[in-house]
């Protein structure tokens, strides 16, 4: 049997088979799904769930699949409604969202922005390990075109009046999915997007940081986040420590580097041409406490990973503005190098 093949940029594990061949749960035990049709071929056991399909649309979409049903199956196994059972190691819920994937995907879902971000998952996970390749594609070229992006398109997202579709589009599909995307992007070690994912994971749950009460604030990269279902998703704990090492670095020694045309000591302004300088030293002071004395993180975040803003520059004259945008750019230059962030925070 020949591999189908898949997205090389995954860190692909060994398929799960032959299925499991531990005893199948009691009957009394046994939950039927939704997806559960009455001309189906075969049953699939996923832990306590059963689900009936159809054979030959299963090993249409995997070749993995259509070895597994050829497996001789004992011959005292019990049948369901005529139908042999195929029992798989893997967890029911991830089943369902490849089934509905592959049974719906052309009706319910045929836009993936309108598939649960469960089902996603359940499509990257299985659809990995058993080569399900037209569904693994389809969800790994709406990663790309989410996560892998370009500078100028990173940049676009924090400007309103600049690719405002594009800007909508990101911020609508990583709000409330970046826990789970990063989650599933390290367990498949997805290189090509794990970058920018670190980045918006970053940003998203930072600014999502909430005070609660006077003594208590909610931080989302610690607790996790609510989604619309009502379901909480959590950041796995490795994923956790990396974002935290991330946050403080930034904050601590990216923010002072990309601000340090404010100080004083570098003499960037007033600058050589300044056209008023006692006016631009007193800006100058303004913007400092505007920069600096605000200690939420948050804010020092979002400055952080954002391209030059003008405000950055409110009350400088033109060439002073001229200046502290260079040594800003400059600045940013020097830390988007190489890995863009990644050697100084951990990233992968």
């Amino acid at each position: 049997m020949s591999s189908t093949g898949q997205d090389s940029e995954i860190n692909n594990a060994a398929p799960g088979y032959p299925p499991t061949t531990t005893s199948l749960a009691e009957p009394s035990k046994v939950v039927r799904s939704h997806i559960w049709f009455d001309d189906g071929s075969i049953v699939l056991q996923v832990e306590n769930t059963q689900f009936r399909v159809h054979r030959a649309i299963l090993s249409k979409h995997s070749e993995i699949l259509e070895g597994l049903f050829t497996v001789p199956q004992p011959k005292d196994q019990p049948l369901v409604e005529g139908c042999a059972i195929v029992q798989f190691p893997d967890k029911a819920e991830d089943w369902e969202g490849l089934l509905s994937y592959i049974y719906e995907g052309l009706t319910k879902y045929h836009e993936l922005d309108n598939l649960p971000i469960q089902y996603f998952v359940s499509i990257l996970r299985l659809g990995n390990k058993y080569f399900v390749k037209a569904a693994l594609d389809r969800c790994m070229a709406n990663l790309k075109y989410n996560f892998a992006l370009t500078e100028s398109v990173w940049d676009a997202t924090f400007h309103p009046a600049e690719k405002e579709e594009a800007k909508k589009e990101l911020k609508d599909w990583y709000s409330e999915r970046v826990i789970d995307i990063l989650n599933i992007s390290e367990e498949l070690k997805i290189r090509t997007i794990l970058p920018t994912a670190y980045l918006l994971g970053l940003l998203s749950l930072t600014l999502a940081t909430r005070v609660l009460t006077e003594m208590e604030s909610q931080d989302d990269i610690v607790c996790g986040r609510t989604r619309k279902d009502g379901t909480h998703a959590q950041l796995d704990n490795s994923i956790k420590l990396t974002l935290l090492r991330a946050r403080d670095t930034m904050a601590a020694e990216f923010h002072p580097r990309l601000f340090n045309w404010i100080l004083h000591s570098t003499h960037t302004i007033p600058c050589t041409e300044c056209q008023s300088a006692s006016a631009c030293r007193e800006s100058r002071a303004n913007l400092f406490k505007k920069m600096f004395a605000d200690f939420r993180i948050s804010v020092h975040i979002a400055t952080t990973l954002a391209p030059w803003d003008n405000s950055y520059a409110q009350g400088l004259c033109m060439n002073c503005t001229a200046a502290a945008n260079i040594a800003f750019n400059a600045a940013h230059s020097r830390m988007r190098g190489g890995q863009a962030y990644g050697n100084g925070t951990g990233f992968p």
